[in-house]
This record gives C-alpha cells, structure tokens and sequence, in this order.
C-alpha cells in the first residue's frame, strides 16, 4: 500500500509523465476505484506518448482479461481466434503502428573488410560470416543446419522448418561450396557449424562472433547476423534480380508464390543469383576471392584419416 500510495502521488503531481517499470509494476496492483482517484489528468502525454495513468488502466484490464481467460481454460488457438473477433466486434482495424527504421546495409568494400578480419580471427568465423551473407540465413536457421542439409554438388542448403514452419533451399557460390568441402572433410553428421567441444553454436553465440567481427573491423555500423541478410537482399536487387526470385531465397511468404514446387523450383534462381555473385569477383578488390587457402576443420580428429583436396587420403 505505501508504494501504491508513492505512485498515486507521484502522477498527480506529474500527471503527463512517462511511467517507468517500477512504477508500473506499483500501480498494477490499484483496484479500478484506485486508479479513478488518481486524477483527471490526460491519459496521453507528450507526443501522444502513453503516460502513467494510461498504462495503469490498461494493467488493471490486463489482470481482468487475464482471470477471465484462465477461467475459461484458453488455449493459443483459442487466444488468436478470440481476439479476432473482439476486435472485429470492435471496429479496429489494422495494427499497432511503430516506427519504421531501415537497416544498415554492408558496402562491398565493408564486406570485404568483415571477411578479412573474420578469417583472420579464425577460419571458421570467416566461415560463418560468409554462408550468412551468401545464403541470406537467419541466425536460427544457421545454427539448425546439420551436415546432411548440405548438398555440395548442387550448392544448396535445405533449411527446415524455417521461420512459418516452411522448409526451403538456399543457394551459396561454388568457393564457398570449396571451402565447406574443405573444413567438413569426412564429417557426415552433427551441426555444419561446431564449436571446439563439437557441439552445435547457439544462436547467442553467433551473434556475440558476428558483432564482435565487426566491431575489430571499425565499420561504423550496427552489424548482425540479420544484417548480412539485409545486404544480400539488398545487392540482388541492385544486380538486377528479379523480387520474386529474391523472396524466393529468402523464405518470404507471398500470396502468388505460396506453392510448394515454386519454392522449391531453383532453376532460373540459380542462374540469376550466380551471375550477380559472379560480378562480385569482377570488382578490383572482390570481396569473396581474398582467400588462398580454404580453412579446414580447427578440431582434432585422430579416428578419422587426413584428406587431401581431391579425396585421397594421405599417407
């Protein structure tokens, strides 16, 4: 009560002001005759932005919302359905706006830097920084790949069940078909990308390399795993391929490209996305063709016999 009672006074005398967490969790404890006698202070504050009061209301309908769906037994699928229809029943339309920021999209040239210092970290970190911006994966979609989604011979990657449950295939050039030839060697199964304790990295983890790369790099960015799919979106656009093949590659749902054989159909894809990964090669310092020796795998595999290039084993 005495920190309700804080709260009470603090939005009288400032009945415009934000509300910060604390406060918040204070006020959501008010009984709905509580929250009147706070005042008659405009529920909008500066900017329309939503003030003390406002959210203490909206708390206290949160709690009764909330005692009647457990009342009820609501599922999920119940939720979704049920607001659906409040909202209809409602009039309201649409979705809560937010603003609307674009990412910051990598140059050729601070790709070709990222790439540098990335492999110059480790070979494998390289690695991974180049299969996201080849392959326009997601972080999840990274760390769920397993060996056998790797098909080599057709440069593809099998991502399952992706973001809105859909498997596809993602295309990667022919180097780096190379190096992950190189750097899996006779390895058949586990995650494509392992850690030293030939575990599979977490999500975290890969963020934490990714900006980490960065950050040693000095691009004045705000580098992440999802920025490397921006940018590859980005630069097919800019090659000239067709949005519908882009969103193809990317996994994005749409209305007229909803059938499974379209996702799965790669042909024109292909050829599209080799000859705008082609000309990468063609600028004077490409980006994608800096390194001479492709990096094998850091972890020691004594059951395993040492692999040349070619397949032979060596003696």
């Amino acid at each position: 009560m005495r920190n309700l009672g804080r709260a009470r006074r603090a939005a009288r005398r400032s009945p415009g002001r934000l509300l910060d967490k604390g406060e918040r969790a204070k006020l959501s404890g008010a009984t709905g005759s509580e929250v009147s006698l706070l005042g008659s202070a405009e529920a909008i504050g500066v900017q329309g932005q939503p003030t003390a009061l406002h959210y203490s209301r909206l708390d206290h309908l949160v709690q009764q919302v909330a005692r009647l769906y457990r009342k009820a037994h609501i599922t999920a699928e119940d939720w979704r359905y049920v607001n659906k229809r409040v909202r209809h029943t409602l009039g309201l339309r649409g979705r809560p706006t937010r603003a609307k920021r674009l990412p910051d999209i990598l140059t050729p040239e601070e790709l070709r830097q990222i790439l540098e210092q990335a492999y110059r970290d480790r070979g494998l970190y390289g690695l991974i920084v180049r299969t996201f911006f080849e392959t326009g994966l997601r972080v999840s979609e990274l760390v769920a790949i397993e060996v056998p989604d790797v098909d080599l011979s057709e440069r593809t990657l099998r991502v399952r069940a992706g973001k809105g449950g859909k498997d596809r295939l993602v295309l990667f050039t022919a180097d780096l078909a190379h190096q992950l030839r190189a750097y899996l060697g006779d390895r058949t199964r586990g995650a494509l990308f392992e850690s030293n304790r030939a575990t599979a990295f977490s999500a975290r983890r890969i963020q934490q390399i990714v900006k980490a790369v960065a950050r040693r790099t000095g691009v004045d960015k705000h580098i992440h795993p999802h920025s490397y799919r921006h940018s590859m979106a980005t630069f097919l656009r800019n090659q000239g391929v067709a949005l519908d093949i882009v969103q193809l590659l990317l996994g994005h749902e749409d209305p007229r490209t909803t059938q499974l054989y379209a996702r799965l159909s790669l042909g024109v894809a292909r050829e599209e996305y080799d000859r705008a990964m082609a000309s990468l090669s063609r600028q004077p310092t490409a980006p994608l063709d800096h390194v001479t020796q492709p990096p094998r795998d850091e972890r020691a595999r004594e059951e395993l016999p040492a692999r040349n290039f070619t397949g032979e084993t060596r003696r």
